[in-house]
């Protein structure tokens, strides 16, 4: 049987199905993780590049984690009425277009579940058997499978 090759779009998006497969305890990690390793870095460009930063690289430490804290706040402004009503209704403005995002990702993601759930995904891996169904009959199955397959690794 020929082999074909598989292009990267294809291994990204095979690693992607297994990804999204892992849950939503999986999922929640890789997007936390995904919103440190943007904050973070924007955080730090945001304070080196400000001239009234810090000099001290304790002190522009210390400016990240502060930005990095107030990233998602809403509101918080103070000064003149008028100031404070604009900040605020920044936030809320900004908090409609987050949640808009967040509620069409929400929805691509559950597509995508949805599809691999009724198996409509690329398979790039081989050697592997799959046994569909679920009976009384599984353990026998898997146990002659083991045996017939012991020459392998």
């Amino acid at each position: 049987m020929a082999q074909q090759r598989t292009t990267l779009h294809q291994r990204l998006r095979y690693r992607f199905d297994n990804l999204v497969a892992g849950g939503t305890t999986v999922l929640v990690g890789w997007l936390a993780a995904a919103c440190l390793a943007v904050v973070i870095p924007a955080s730090m460009v945001l304070v080196w590049a400000d001239r009234k930063a810090p000099t001290t690289l304790s002190g522009r430490l210390q400016a990240v984690w502060v930005s990095v804290g107030q990233t998602l706040k809403i509101g918080g402004a103070v000064g003149s009425p008028v100031y404070v009503l604009a900040s605020v209704s920044l936030a809320l403005v900004a908090l409609l277009f987050v949640s808009t995002l967040v509620s069409l990702i929400t929805t691509g993601i559950d597509r995508r579940i949805r599809s691999l759930r009724l198996g409509h995904s690329t398979v790039l891996e081989t050697g592997h058997t799959v046994v569909l169904g679920w009976s009384d009959q599984i353990f026998p199955v898997i146990r002659e499978l083991v045996c017939a397959n012991a020459n392998r690794r």
